[in-house]
């Protein structure tokens, strides 16, 4: 017994060895091909640098991808290619299958560089190959790029192939607010084209500046780093009209700013009862709570107004109530056969 037990344990350790070595020329074999595979993919780049096709009809001959990337940025063939400012060898790497949307470890793609660096040829080939607008892992775009770099040329580009000036990144930023100090000729030319005045003209009551802006573009959606909208200016200052004409032309009645605070909720805080019944009867609605939990009415105090606000609140509570209780009194029913009906003689 004693001897079967040794040879047992023998031959497990005899297993555990041989599985180590195999894992070991594993590894080995595997750091092998990535050295081999990193090293077509460098000559893959420096033809592209070269501007050399042969070099990369060599590449791809030897089993290299044009989806592969460079070094722990993970460059892409076409962001290599953007950098030399070859239109050729781009279109050439397009036509073989360059996907022109890839990103690369920070997110950002060859429209990213040539909005960034204003390559003007580069960018409307990119355009023409339909190249998307993608934000990067900041939540910026190309727009943005080409902001912060003080280019206008792709910026215009941007927009006509569809491009968003309204677009904000994970800091709430728009383009407008990334342009550098030592740009202000084209922030003020952003500010005029997003139409930023109307923030300050419906914080201010003027009505026939905004309805001007409204008519030659501007956006009722517009938001500030704080998320508030015209809307949300024109109710916490009081200025019904104004908040009735961007109703109408598309503003979001029960949009929350970064305090979590709809228009409703900068109407109440002011004590502007107008603005408040405007609202209601468009249907806002007052159950909604900002980031501290309070409703619109708990931030009012205005007695008059609070009480309509209180009164709304119950009203508006109890009809989600019931449509709650509908639904779950209805779905029951929804499954029930024919035979568990009762029938119209019952």
């Amino acid at each position: 017994m004693e001897m079967a037990r040794t040879a047992q344990k023998e031959e497990e350790e005899r297993q555990r060895e041989e599985e180590a070595h195999r894992k070991r020329v594993q590894t080995d074999d595997e750091k092998l091909m990535q050295n081999m595979r990193d090293e077509l993919v460098r000559k893959l780049h420096a033809a592209i640098t070269s501007c050399s096709v042969s070099g990369v009809l060599a590449a791809l001959k030897n089993g290299v991808d044009l989806s592969f990337t460079l070094s722990a940025k993970r460059t892409t063939c076409l962001q290599t290619a953007a950098k030399t400012r070859n239109l050729q060898m781009m279109d050439f790497l397009i036509e073989n299958g360059a996907r022109v949307g890839q990103q690369d470890a920070d997110g950002q793609t060859a429209l990213h560089y040539c909005a960034g660096n204003n390559h003007m040829d580069s960018l409307a080939l990119l355009i023409r190959n339909e190249a998307p607008q993608l934000p990067d892992n900041a939540g910026q775009t190309p727009i943005m790029h080409a902001a912060k770099n003080g280019n206008f040329e792709p910026i215009m580009a941007l927009l006509k192939a569809g491009g968003n000036l309204y677009h904000k990144d994970r800091a709430n930023k728009m383009a407008v607010n990334v342009v550098p100090f030592y740009h202000p000729t084209l922030r003020r030319r952003l500010e005029q084209m997003c139409g930023w005045k109307l923030l300050e003209f419906a914080a201010k009551g003027k009505g026939n500046e905004v309805v001007a802006l409204i008519q030659r573009g501007g956006s009722p959606r517009l938001m500030d780093e704080q998320l508030r909208s015209p809307l949300h200016h024109a109710a916490a200052s009081g200025h019904v009209i104004i908040v009735e004409y961007m109703l109408q032309h598309g503003a979001s009645m029960d949009g929350a700013d970064l305090q979590g605070q709809t228009a409703l909720h900068k109407a109440a805080i002011g004590g502007h009862a107008a603005t408040v019944d405007a609202l209601l009867r468009a249907g806002a609605d007052p159950t909604l709570r900002d980031c501290s939990g309070h409703t619109a009415a708990l931030l009012c105090q205005l007695g008059e107004v609070r009480s309509a606000l209180e009164v709304a609140t119950e009203e508006v509570a109890a009809k989600k109530a019931a449509e709650e209780a509908g639904h779950e009194v209805q779905a029951p029913m929804a499954d029930a056969t024919p035979a568990e009906q009762p029938s119209e003689g019952a």
